[in-house]
């Protein structure tokens, strides 16, 4: 089973982070357990919604405690992503 969650976006650098937790689960008892967390990040391609103006990447507002601390490591992860990518520019 796989959860999928926008845990970071930012509209300056068009980067946007996605935490996915991975979980398998036992076929007689379907107990859950995570195998696994993965981020991915997905950089916006400049599109036109059809009456001349660009799209823009909204932005994630944390609601919840668990949501801030996926907020903080989506920041660090567009931190060392932004950084890597200004750096080979």
């Amino acid at each position: 089973m796989f959860n999928g969650m926008v845990t970071y976006s930012s509209p300056e650098t068009n980067l946007v982070i996605v935490e996915v937790t991975v979980e398998q689960s036992e076929p007689g008892t379907m107990i859950r357990e995570q195998t696994n967390t993965l981020t991915y990040v997905f950089k916006k391609i400049a599109t036109n919604n059809g009456n001349g103006n660009d799209t823009t990447i909204p932005t994630v507002v944390p609601m919840h405690y668990g949501e801030f601390i996926s907020y903080l490591e989506g920041q660090r992860t567009h931190e060392e992503i932004k950084n890597d990518y200004i750096n080979k520019k």
